[in-house]
Parts: C-alpha cells; sequence; structure tokens
C-alpha cells in the first residue's frame, strides 16, 4: 500500500496536467477525427483497422520480428540494387512505406484514446477512494485505541472494586464472628445493636 501511495503521488501532478491539456484540447480533436478521418458513410476508425490497411501496403517482411539491416539478405532483399536510379526509386517507396504506416499509426492512437483516458480517469478515482480509505482506516485505528485505553482502566477499575468488596466481606466476617464468640458472650446490647459501634483504636486494630 505505501509503495503504490507514492506511485500515486508521483503522477498525481502529471495526470492532473495530463487532464487539463486533454479537456483543453478535445473539441479540437473531435473537429480533426470528424473532418480528415470520417467522411459521409464511413464509420468511426476501428481498433486493430490501422494495422491491416498498413499490412496490406507495406511489404509483411518489415513486420516480422527477425528483420534487422545487419542481416545482409536482409539488406539485399530491401535495397534491390545499387545503381543511383534505382536507389532513389527505392526511398521513395520506403518513404511511401513510413508514411502510410505513421498514418495508420496516429490512427490507431486515435482509436484507443478513449480507452486510454476512461483508464486515467479509473486510476484518478481509485487514488480518491485509497485516500478516503487511508482516513477511514486511520480514524478507526484511534478509536480502536481510545477503546482499548477505556477497557484497560474498566479493568482496572474491576479489580480495584473486586479488592475492595474482599476486604469488606472479610471485615463483616471478623465482626461477625467477634460478636458471637464467648469474649463478648455478656454484651448482650452490643450483639443486639444493628449497627455496633467500637471505639477507634479497636476498629483500626479489626481493620
Amino acid at each position: 500500500m505505501a509503495d503504490f501511495m507514492r506511485y500515486l503521488r508521483v503522477i498525481g501532478d502529471k495526470h492532473n496536467r495530463f487532464s487539463q491539456l486533454r479537456q483543453e484540447s478535445s473539441n479540437d480533436q473531435r473537429r480533426k477525427v470528424s473532418v480528415t478521418d470520417i467522411t459521409p458513410g464511413q464509420s468511426r476508425h476501428q481498433q486493430g483497422e490501422g494495422l491491416v490497411n498498413a499490412m496490406k501496403t507495406v511489404p509483411p517482411q518489415f513486420f516480422t520480428e527477425e528483420f534487422s539491416l545487419t542481416r545482409p539478405e536482409t539488406w539485399t532483399d530491401v535495397s534491390r540494387s545499387d545503381s543511383e536510379e534505382e536507389g532513389a526509386e527505392v526511398l521513395d517507396e520506403l518513404g511511401g512505406h513510413l508514411d502510410v504506416v505513421e498514418t495508420n499509426l496516429l490512427k490507431e492512437i486515435a482509436a484507443r484514446s478513449d480507452s486510454f483516458f476512461e483508464a486515467a480517469v479509473y486510476v484518478q478515482d481509485l487514488r480518491g477512494a485509497l485516500h478516503r480509505t487511508y482516513h477511514a482506516v486511520k480514524d478507526l485505528r484511534i478509536q480502536v485505541k481510545e477503546l482499548n485505553s477505556s477497557m484497560l482502566e474498566s479493568a482496572v477499575t474491576v479489580q480495584r472494586l473486586e479488592r475492595q468488596r474482599a476486604n469488606v466481606n472479610a471485615t463483616c466476617e471478623r465482626l461477625k464472628a467477634g460478636l458471637e464468640g464467648p469474649q463478648l458472650a455478656g454484651m448482650h446490647c452490643l450483639r443486639q445493636s444493628p449497627q455496633p459501634t467500637w471505639p477507634k483504636p479497636l476498629r483500626l486494630s479489626m481493620i
């Protein structure tokens, strides 16, 4: 989570700037696409269509993974001749192939731009959700900490009250035993008193 939050902080400003520029240029882009790429009776460019169109015009050898001008057979196949006149024709042909690839590449980028912008917006929404979740977890941790402190304080209070009750019960038992003992057999008035009172030194010694 920490690494992802750092990543979001790094790209956050760049994405906001990108979204602002996209918003400013969206109207111009729509007008350009509608004029140059879409004619009456023609639908919007679909993803992958640019590659198909390029492969119809450009020789398939330029799309292979093994294509490399450092290979002698590839260079011979592309250049075809060492004469200056035919070399100029080859350059013109290669330039035409490059124009086709660039044009269809731009169309592919335009066709995928909506998906890219949707993904960017999704990332922005995800960033906001993570930010809210982070603060919610932080508040929850504070509440749990306060609850633990309150429970600990309550537990200490319960233990203290338990000790007090045990002391009071022990004192009552000792007083009861003293009242019923033979040493106080003649003190009928003290035994019958509902609330016996003892001298302060005796009361302290019993406790």
